[in-house]
């Protein structure tokens, strides 16, 4: 389609055969994307080059022409990360299910975002081998930045980890802690990033739904309290510890 629109242009400026493209054709068809957003700029510019570098390797320009092409970057919008204060991840909490073994799941799963602070993928991708029950602590390498991470493995956690793995995981030889609740009973895909979970529960809890409401909210969510109440990094799971206890079975 990008390049359909190319080959008109170049019709109506009188070029009819590979050729006869030259660089000021080039610079004249770009001015005509004036007006549209990043995103199809850089992909027209993309098709564009790839077109003309695959013309002079295949020989029908002597020329590669893709060298007049310009450089273009897209910038990234700057956005202000979803939070929830204290009392509203609460109420997300307790409209968690912990009768049936998906809420089970999903009590364990968002516990270790919003009190551990841990991302997305690390949270898919933990291995039994990185929990260290009895000194109560998880140590695992995180996906992004392949550094090292120890964390505490308080009570409350440890238990909710214990409820799901004795009453709630399905038979499953996976060494990852998380697995689907549907056959074939396997670890998660990269693209498993339990971005519903949250939402399910804020809509359940008859809160405002914001942007970026994903799992990884929890872990901004943690950052901005502990900011807020002045709390040392060292004593955070103490700080949500107190949010949770007692709540009540559903």
């Amino acid at each position: 389609r990008h390049l359909y629109r190319f080959a008109v242009f170049l019709n109506e400026s009188g070029v009819f055969g590979c050729s006869g493209i030259q660089s000021n054709h080039i610079s004249s068809y770009i001015t005509t994307f004036l007006g549209y957003d990043q995103c199809t700029i850089h992909v027209r510019l993309c098709s564009l080059r790839s077109f003309l570098r695959f013309f002079y390797e295949a020989g029908y320009h002597g020329q590669d022409m893709s060298i007049f092409m310009p450089k273009f970057r897209v910038t990234k919008e700057r956005h202000v990360q979803t939070t929830w204060e204290p009392e509203e991840i609460k109420k997300i909490i307790a409209c968690i299910d912990r009768g049936n073994p998906v809420g089970q799941r999903d009590y364990a799963v968002v516990l270790l975002a919003a009190v551990l602070g841990m991302r997305v993928g690390d949270i898919r991708d933990l291995k039994f081998s990185e929990i260290d029950w009895e000194a109560k602590k998880i140590c695992y390498v995180q996906n992004k930045n392949q550094q090292s991470q120890e964390l505490p493995l308080f009570d409350e956690l440890g238990w909710a980890l214990i409820t799901y793995l004795q009453n709630g995981r399905p038979q499953s030889d996976s060494e990852y802690v998380f697995v689907r609740h549907i056959p074939p009973y396997e670890h998660f895909s990269e693209h498993g990033s339990f971005w519903y979970l949250v939402g399910k529960y804020v809509q359940m809890a008859g809160l405002e739904t914001k942007k970026r409401s994903g799992l990884h909210s929890l872990r901004h969510s943690l950052a901005s309290n502990l900011l807020k109440q002045e709390t040392p990094l060292q004593s955070f799971p103490e700080f949500w510890g107190t949010l949770i206890q007692n709540l009540p079975m559903r």
